[in-house]
């Protein structure tokens, strides 16, 4: 419970105003929701255990998904093309 709401609140304020810290802050929280099972002990109920890991890791992978595409590589051709004449 707490712990969706804590992605529900950095999503929102993600949403609303987007940096990067808010980002990361999403990978920590997902990296949170995967270990709770085991850090709060409730490992022993499979059907939670496998939701928070499920959800955990999505919501991390996501998050390093936005994390790597905010940037373009080094060196693309369009960077250039833009100032060609």
């Amino acid at each position: 419970m707490i712990s969706g709401t804590a992605v529900f609140t950095v999503s929102i304020i993600t949403v609303i105003n987007d940096r990067l810290w808010q980002k990361w802050a999403q990978i920590i929280v997902g990296l949170w929701l995967s270990a709770s099972p085991w850090v709060l002990a409730f490992a022993g109920i499979f059907s939670t255990r496998v939701n928070a890991w499920t959800a955990g890791i999505a919501i991390a992978a996501l998050a390093l998904l936005l994390i790597s595409n905010e940037h373009e590589p080094f060196g693309t051709t369009r960077r250039r093309a833009r100032y060609r004449r």
